[in-house]
């Protein structure tokens, strides 16, 4: 046998068993009640200028290497879970209508898992009823967009509205996010490529893609989707921006203006507009941000979206609430803060943040959330 016959051999024969051990490995997981993942297809619809919302009574999922998120939506296309208790429909009074990005949304947690889901389950057994309006990749403009046509075509009487406002909010105020939705129901910001189509081919036609996916990632440590999607991650320069102490009075006249905006249509309706300032756990342990920003040349400091937020609410007469002691009492439990690998709260810091925010809006309703366990 030559020799490069015999290289030949030495690649396609372990090929060949791999490529006959899938189909066997697949089978196994499916057998044992594994499914593959939809990776959220049909989640979302295309509406406004190239804006985009979730569909109505969507039910899809995805698989993380962190476990899978099952995603329901209402006939409004809001977030909630399987029960019809948390649905809202055409003419409801809602107490609570919660804005936000992929944090108010709760990227990669179950509903009951989320901010708003805790606090619903507790509103639930006081006659209070939440909305949750948050979708990942929204900024405030387009969540505007969408709590408008909630109160205008869906006639959706509003008593509050609350804006779970991130960083990354805060950094994008008055812009407004535009995507491709595609025929699939997903998002995409560019024509997909032939590899990351047949990605998403054995993504959601296999089970075993997911578990190798997941294993490889919890080897070598990469980073969750997501957050390199929105560049959330601590050492992104991405991130420094969102602390750099340049331009503050710039971005704050800019979120000045979308939360007036905001607030006078909601007094137009007869709704009151509060401010919870959603931190990146990224404050919590500054070092790597600061890092960055010294090898990028910036200047940053881990109180400027919040000072900007702070400041904000305050021109603009509207209630402040700041989430960053909710994270620093999951960091003082010893408790996860984040998911592994990903910058979205895990779920001690959505329950903190829930009890938090619910002691804020219902002081005379107390306890909070954690009643509810």
């Amino acid at each position: 046998m030559s020799t490069s016959k015999a290289r030949l051999g030495g690649v396609l024969i372990p090929l060949a068993v791999w490529t006959l051990s899938v189909p066997v490995a697949d089978g196994a997981f499916r057998l044992a009640g594994d499914r593959p993942s939809r990776d959220l297809q049909g989640l979302f619809v295309a509406v406004g200028d190239s804006g985009y919302k979730l569909g109505s009574n969507v039910h899809t999922w995805a698989d993380f290497y962190t476990g899978r998120m099952d995603v329901y939506t209402d006939d409004l296309g809001l977030r909630c879970g399987p029960d019809r208790s948390s649905r809202t429909t055409r003419g409801d009074t809602v107490d609570v209508l919660f804005l936000g990005d992929s944090q108010g949304f709760g990227n990669l947690l179950n509903f009951d898992e989320t901010i708003v889901g805790q606090i619903q389950r507790q509103a639930a057994g006081r006659q209070l009823r939440m909305a949750n309006a948050g979708v990942g990749g929204h900024y405030l403009r387009n969540q505007l967009e969408l709590a408008k046509w909630m109160h205008d075509k869906e006639q959706i009487t509003i008593r509050k509205v609350v804006i779970l406002l991130t960083p990354i909010m805060i950094q994008t105020a008055g812009r407004y996010n535009r995507v491709a939705v595609g025929s699939d129901g997903r998002l995409y910001s560019s024509k997909p490529s032939q590899l990351s189509k047949l990605a998403l081919w054995a993504k959601t036609r296999t089970v075993v893609y997911s578990r190798i996916r997941g294993a490889f990632r919890q080897v070598v440590g990469l980073r969750g989707m997501v957050g390199r999607l929105v560049g959330t991650q601590r050492d992104d320069p991405v991130v420094v921006q969102l602390f750099a102490t340049d331009k503050v009075n710039e971005r704050e006249a800019a979120l000045v203006q979308i939360l007036e905006e905001t607030r006078d249509w909601a007094r137009s309706i007869g709704a009151s507009v509060d401010l919870v300032y959603t931190p990146l756990a990224a404050e919590l342990d500054f070092g790597s941000v600061q890092e960055t920003a010294r090898l990028v040349g910036a200047t940053v400091d881990a109180d400027t979206p919040f000072g900007l937020a702070k400041e904000a609410a305050a021109e603009v007469g509207i209630g402040f609430l700041d989430l960053r002691p909710a994270l620093t009492t999951v960091r003082r439990a010893r408790q996860p803060v984040t998911m592994e690998g990903d910058p979205h709260y895990g779920p001690a810091a959505s329950a903190a943040s829930a009890e938090l925010i619910w002691s804020f809006l219902f002081p005379q309703q107390n306890p909070g959330p954690e009643e509810g366990r």
